[in-house]
C-alpha cells in the first residue's frame, strides 16, 4: 500500500491539497452530524468544532496564497520536493544567489543551506558541486560588472553626442586648429517673435518662423562653439 501511495504523496503540494480536502470533508461531515442531532453531547462537540473550523480557515488561507505565489513564481523559485515543476539545475544556482543577501536571517540561511545540501547530494550529476556553482556565479558577476562598466563608459559620449552631435574627424577647429575633436550637429533654426498689433500686445501671442537648418559646431579641445 505504501509503495502505491509513495509516488502520489511524494510532493508537498499534493500532501498540502490532500490535507485540505480531507479537512473540508471532515468539517462538512461534523456539521451534518451536529445539524441532524446524531451527536448526543453537542455542547462539547460544538466547542471543538469551532476550534477546528478556525484552524481550517487559517490553513485554507495558507493554501490559497501559497498556490497564488507558485503560479506567479519562476521555476527556479520552486523549492525542493514541492512539486514536479522543481528543477534542480535552476534551483541550485538560485540558492547560491539568495545566500549572497546580507539581510537574510540565520533561520532562512539554515533553511537554504539545508535545501542546497539535499540538492547537491541527490542531483550531483546534474548540478555538480558547490564549488562549481560558486565558480559559475563568480563568472556571471564578472560578466555583469563588465557590462556595467561598458555602459557607464558610454554615458559621457552619449551625452556629448546628444548635446553637440557626433565627432567629425576631418573638420579643423578655426580657433585652436585641432583636427578630429570637432562635433557637428544640424538643428532647425527656429525664430520666435511677438505678433504685432493689439492681439500681440494683449495676449502676447508669438509667431514661430522656420528659417531652415543650422549647423552647430563644438570643439572638445578648446570648448568653443560656433555655427555655420
Amino acid at each position: 500500500m505504501n509503495k502505491i501511495l509513495a509516488p502520489f504523496l511524494k510532493y508537498k503540494r499534493t500532501r498540502q491539497w490532500l490535507i485540505f480536502w480531507v479537512a473540508t470533508f471532515s468539517i462538512f461531515y461534523i456539521a451534518s452530524l451536529l445539524e441532524s442531532g446524531a451527536i448526543p453531547d453537542q455542547d462539547v462537540y460544538v466547542g471543538w468544532s469551532a476550534f477546528l473550523l478556525l484552524i481550517y480557515c487559517v490553513y485554507a488561507v495558507f493554501c490559497f496564497f501559497r498556490t497564488i505565489y507558485v503560479w506567479f513564481a519562476d521555476i527556479e523559485d520552486i523549492e525542493y520536493g514541492y512539486s514536479k515543476k522543481f528543477d534542480p539545475k535552476l534551483r541550485a544556482p538560485k540558492i547560491i544567489r539568495d545566500l549572497e543577501d546580507q539581510n537574510l536571517s540565520p533561520k532562512k540561511i539554515e533553511k537554504l543551506e539545508h535545501e542546497l545540501s539535499i540538492i547537491l547530494k541527490e542531483y550531483k550529476s546534474i548540478v555538480g558541486s558547490r564549488e562549481t556553482l560558486e565558480a559559475e556565479r563568480e563568472k556571471q558577476l564578472q560578466k555583469e560588472a563588465r557590462k556595467l562598466r561598458s555602459f557607464l563608459e558610454k554615458i559621457p559620449e552619449e551625452q556629448a553626442k546628444f548635446t553637440h552631435g557626433s565627432i567629425s574627424s576631418k573638420i579643423k577647429c578655426p580657433h585652436c586648429h585641432e583636427v578630429g575633436g570637432v562635433r557637428r550637429k544640424v538643428e532647425k533654426n527656429i525664430e520666435e517673435s511677438r505678433e504685432k498689433g493689439i492681439v500681440g500686445a494683449v495676449i502676447g501671442k508669438k509667431m514661430i518662423t522656420d528659417k531652415g537648418n543650422i549647423t552647430k559646431f563644438y570643439c572638445e579641445n578648446c570648448e568653443t562653439p560656433w555655427t555655420a
